[in-house]
């Protein structure tokens, strides 16, 4: 057949090559006519030699292939005219000759010449030739595939008829006779491919029959593992849709192996998940993904079981149908052991509430959902006492009646949750404001310190509540419980019942940390700053001395005020070199203001950490002698909380000072609760009434009352008085009236820094 297309193709070319020279000739005529008739007819038209034009064009006629000649005058007259009908045809080449004649520079048209030449003789010869070819090629041809199959037939295709009619009769039970077509002595089919292929044939139905009796062997292991494992299985035939059960599957529904359909199959799964197992088996079939479902199985004997359901689609590549290949797996004591995991990992055992895993996914949904709530959290008070008194047992018991009396309380959304030991934790819809989850919690509150009784004893116990809000104070759920936990505690410390979490009271913000970190390093990189508020004499309105206030100039947070760092500076080992820093400073600022008054003084604010310093005594001294001042010049403040945390500690350091020259101030004196009986102890030199009293003593006839105690107390125990927080003029009128000693407020001046004190003091005195 490749020689034939060869052949053809060629031929072709040939033919096509033979057309383009006969036309080719054709126009060679046409130009010889135009060079050899064209003048001659020009004379013959232009004289109307009538004979000679007829002449000319019937022997232009008679040329090969010429079938048709005519002149038309200019007017379109046909002067001559004649065809060869027998030959023209569609096929035809057409040229135009115009005739005219020429004189004296003149162009006289005198008519067109027009031949047309037939391709007709062309065509004939080109056919001839191709009948010819291809009659040939057709003989030639079938000699060869004649020839060719001859030979194939005798050297291949027998053999392969064998091995057809072989594979055929092959049968797995029967013993078959191997093929073989090695003949007497002969070369040729020792080893060749015929013999290849027959060995071929003859292994691979050794190793069908091999694979066939393992494939049994191992149907046979499955069934025993499936029995062993708790795994039924079922196919299908999607063609002929018959079904094949495994044994454990009747094991699985306690039925005896008898018939078995799908549809009754399908009747003991819940109608539910039978609908959505369907609807996927129904989807393997048109797109193949494996199907999947946990679904409920009721057993003939109403057993409830929990199985692990998977579909496969499978081709059988010898007969190419298709199977659905199912396995159905008992998973019901893994999901009774899995419902157990989960709700001991998300419900306390003790009172069966949500614990704190499950009401950190209470809050995320709230939050995802963009819900407003308040997080509460609840420590019992007292507690622990009924612990101790009447057992864990009780107490345990107790803990259990907080869930019902607790829940009539709370919304339908609310939530309650134990955190562990005697703390709580609700997460309470907002109702509108603040307030209303105040009237809430305060129910909360009120119902819990009803007496509860155990084992025949009323018991009562009290509770702190810590709120958080949500989103107004934390966006997360970890930052939600932190905040409530800071707001519980200071509840319970402050015994308010609850608490609105408020970032002045919790130490761990990430301001505040920030800050903690911070100090370590504000001091050598001189961030604290100092400023100076001064006293006067009540009785002659001259200056007295001042008091230093530090400031502390934070690079990234700005002006940074004692309120907010002098606490963190209190826990922190900065205090112990703050402290001395301040009072070297301060008097050497502020000695030269000694000249407006020989007994002027710089006080000073130490902590109680300062007083519990054993080297505090020591740093002061070196100071004083560092600077060649008399101990007299300085002041030190110290606050009745300082004098009350460790009285015989304070009460050593406060003398070793004063016997060195130092006077003490007794600062913020009246909000203390217990200073009164170490006060006559102490060697002080002044009190300072502290602000609260003094601000509104002149419209507030209480604070005027204490004032004027602490000021004939002090005056009884022979102390000096200042009064702090003097606002108006009024107050310094009133202060005088009372004879007290000293006054210290804006009224008089604000803390001003040390150029602006200077200023101050020149203007003023």
């Amino acid at each position: 057949m490749f020689s034939t297309v060869i052949t053809i193709v060629l031929t072709m070319i040939q033919l096509y090559l033979d057309y383009k020279h006969d036309v080719s000739i054709i126009h060679e005529r046409l130009v010889h006519i135009e060079l050899s008739n064209i003048d001659s007819l020009n004379g013959a038209l232009w004289t109307v030699d009538e004979q000679a034009i007829k002449l000319q064009a019937e022997g232009i006629l008679k040329l090969p292939d010429i079938a048709k000649v005519s002149i038309i005058s200019p007017s379109q007259e046909i002067i001559f005219e004649q065809q060869d009908d027998e030959t023209i045809t569609s096929k035809k080449i057409i040229n135009h000759y115009p005739l005219e004649f020429s004189y004296k520079n003149n162009t006289i048209p005198l008519g067109t010449l027009t031949i047309t030449a037939t391709l007709f003789n062309v065509y004939e010869r080109l056919w001839l030739t191709f009948i010819i070819i291809l009659a040939t090629q057709g003989i030639k041809t079938f000699l060869v595939s004649t020839f060719i199959m001859l030979i194939v037939y005798r050297l291949i295709t027998q053999y392969l008829i064998i091995i057809s009619e072989n594979t055929q009769s092959f049968n797995l039970y029967e013993k078959m006779n191997p093929l073989d077509v090695i003949k007497s002595n002969s070369v040729y089919f020792k080893n060749n491919e015929i013999q290849q292929l027959f060995q071929s044939v003859n292994q691979m139905q050794k190793d069908i029959i091999n694979v066939y009796t393992e494939l049994k062997l191992n149907e046979e292991m499955l069934s025993k593992s499936q029995h062993l494992s708790e795994t039924a299985s079922w196919y299908m035939n999607l063609e002929t849709h018959s079904v094949y059960w495994s044994s454990s599957l009747f094991e699985l529904l306690q039925r005896k192996g008898e018939n078995l359909q799908l549809e009754d199959f399908y009747s003991y799964i819940p109608e539910v998940e039978r609908k959505k197992l369907i609807d996927n088996i129904e989807k393997l079939e048109i797109d193949g993904e494996p199907a999947s479902l946990k679904h409920s199985l009721l057993t003939k004997d109403g057993i409830n079981l929990i199985v692990e359901h998977q579909v496969y689609k499978y081709r059988n590549l010898v007969d190419n149908t298709l199977y659905l290949l199912a396995s159905i797996n008992d998973i019901s004591a893994h999901e009774y052991y899995q419902k157990e995991l989960e709700y001991i990992a998300n419900y306390d055992s003790l009172t069966h509430l949500p614990n704190r895993a499950m009401l950190h996914k209470h809050i995320k949904i709230l939050i995802d959902a963009e819900t407003s709530f308040v997080l509460s959290i609840l420590d019992l008070d007292g507690f622990k006492e009924i612990n101790n008194s009447i057992g864990h047992q009780s107490g345990d018991h107790l803990l259990q009646l907080i869930k019902p009396r607790l829940e009539k309380i709370l919304g339908p959304h609310d939530v309650i949750c134990r955190l562990g030991g005697d703390e709580f934790a609700f997460i309470i819809h907002r109702l509108g404001s603040i307030k209303k989850c105040f009237e809430r919690i305060k129910q909360l509150r009120s119902a819990i310190k009803q007496p509860f009784e155990i084992d025949k004893i009323k018991v009562q116990i009290d509770g702190s509540f810590g709120l958080a809000q949500f989103p107004e104070q934390a966006q997360d759920s970890t930052t939600l419980l932190r905040f409530a936990d800071v707001a519980m505690y200071n509840a319970k410390r402050n015994k308010e019942g609850f608490c609105l979490y408020n970032s002045n009271f919790d130490m761990h913000t990430p301001r505040r940390l920030s800050l903690i970190n911070d100090l370590s390093h504000a001091l050598d990189e001189q961030q604290f700053i100092l400023n100076y508020q001064p006293k006067i004499s009540l009785h002659d309105g001259k200056f007295d001395s001042v008091e230093a206030l530090i400031r502390w100039k934070h690079p990234e947070y700005g002006m940074v005020f004692p309120d907010e760092f002098i606490p963190l500076v209190e826990i922190s080992d900065i205090i112990h070199s703050l402290t001395p820093w301040i009072i070297e400073k301060s008097i050497k600022d502020t000695h030269i203001l000694k000249k407006y008054n020989d007994k002027y003084m710089v006080a000073v604010n130490i902590s109680t950490r300062n007083l519990q310093d054993v080297e505090f005594v020591y740093k002061v001294k070196n100071i004083l002698d560092k600077l060649k001042c008399p101990a007299s010049i300085l002041q030190l403040e110290i606050t009745e909380s300082a004098i009350m945390s460790d009285p015989d500690t304070a009460l050593k350091s406060v003398k070793s000072l004063v016997s060195m020259g130092v006077s003490i101030s007794v600062d913020d004196f009246g909000t203390g609760y217990s200073s009164l009986s170490y006060l006559k102890n102490l060697p002080v030199s002044e009190l300072k009434i502290d602000r609260s009293f003094v601000m509104n003593m002149d419209v507030n006839n209480n604070d005027l009352v204490i004032v004027r105690s602490t000021i004939d107390l002090a005056h009884n125990l022979g102390l000096k008085v200042v009064a702090e927080g003097i606002e108006n003029e009024n107050i310094i009128e009133k202060l005088k009236q009372l004879h007290c000693d000293k006054g210290q407020g804006y009224q008089i001046a604000r803390p001003l820094t040390y150029e602006n004190l200077m200023e101050w003091v020149k203007l003023n005195f």
